[in-house]
């Protein structure tokens, strides 16, 4: 299972394109977005090319893997196959490189830029499969520090393989990793010190199949979400559990790849094999889809493969998706308080 799902998921993002769809909302210390909420079904390119070019100059993408929304509705763009860092102010039209890398495994350098996560500090975080590490950027620097794993690929605590997930949590900077190639959770307290928090192989409450996204809910006693994608669930954990609950699923959600939460405990799943995203309440027995149609395409109301999530707290919202190395802007018309990110792939 994880040998095809990483195929799929690298075939993915070395395709041509991505777009971020944005839709915009108020700001919360908490992630507390309206129930009620109407999101548009149509955006507008914000970051890359409207027509799908890829590229490397300023005005350009190439296979933009994640997004982050910093201060000031700042753009944060991983433009993976460029081996950098873009930095978008609002309604620009050319992008800043504040991490420039290269293809190799030195600290100024990347193999596959997964995942990427920023702290109150300005520092960027990002997780490199392929090198089986994350690495710390601090701003303005040239090089980075490793913050955890980098002890080459395998199984022991202190290693990892083909990860494609994380969160870091903005208080204390505690990594967690959703260990996709050996089905755990791991928690790095320091560079140096790592937990196996939990998970084996299998669909048991204790176990996963290639798990790829994974939430802690810091305003819930670090409650933490998996996206169990091989088992097509997302598993909850709360703090002290020997056991996960599953929370979605329930044979409507194929691949789920990412997950994030909102106080009123909403989660918003990127329900990947169907090519949408879904609103689902803790508790209920089905969701909403918001975004997508479960048809694939390329069209602004579509989705093709979304495969990445995050949370800012910040005034927009977006959601990547690829085949056209572009961020696209819709309206979320709303009366809620917060930030939603969700980076897409599509092809």
């Amino acid at each position: 299972m994880f040998n095809d799902l990483m195929d799929t998921l690298s075939k993915q993002l070395w395709l041509k394109s991505i777009w971020l769809f944005v839709f915009l909302f108020k700001q919360s210390a908490a992630l507390n977005i309206c129930p009620m909420s109407n999101w548009s079904i149509n955006a507008t390119t914000v970051a890359g090319s409207p027509t799908g070019i890829s590229g490397s100059n300023a005005s350009l993408l190439s296979n933009p893997y994640d997004v982050f929304i910093g201060n000031n509705s700042m753009i944060y763009v991983l433009d993976s196959s460029n081996f950098r860092v873009q930095l978008w102010l609002r309604n620009a039209v050319v992008g800043t490189t504040i991490i420039q890398g290269s293809a190799g495994s030195a600290l100024n350098q990347f193999g596959l830029m997964a995942q990427m996560s920023i702290d109150i500090n300005g520092n960027i975080y990002i997780l490199d499969s392929n090198n089986t590490r994350v690495t710390k950027w601090v701003p303005g620097a040239g090089t980075s520090s490793i913050v955890a794993a980098g002890n080459g690929k395998g199984s022991n605590a202190n290693q990892i393989n083909g990860a494609v997930g994380m969160y870091v949590q903005t208080s204390t900077s505690i990594i967690w990793i959703a260990d996709t190639g050996n089905n755990r959770i791991v928690k790095w307290s320091s560079p140096s010190t790592s937990t196996i928090v939990c998970g084996t192989y299998g669909s048991g409450a204790t176990q996963f199949s290639s798990p790829t996204g994974i939430f802690i809910d810091e305003n819930d006693q670090n409650t933490m979400y998996v996206a169990d994608t091989g088992n097509q669930r997302i598993q909850q954990w709360r703090s002290g559990d020997t056991s996960g609950t599953t929370v979605a699923g329930l044979n409507q959600l194929f691949l789920p790849s990412r997950v994030i939460v909102d106080i009123n405990k909403n989660m918003f799943i990127v329900d990947t094999g169907n090519s949408r995203v879904v609103r689902w309440t803790i508790g209920s027995s089905s969701g909403t889809v918001i975004a997508g149609n479960s048809v694939e395409g390329i069209l602004p109301n579509q989705l093709n493969f979304p495969t990445v999530s995050t949370t800012t707290t910040t005034s927009t919202s977006f959601v990547q998706s690829s085949t056209s190395n572009a961020a696209v802007i819709g309206s979320f018309y709303q009366k809620s308080f917060a930030m939603l990110l969700l980076a897409l792939i599509i092809y």
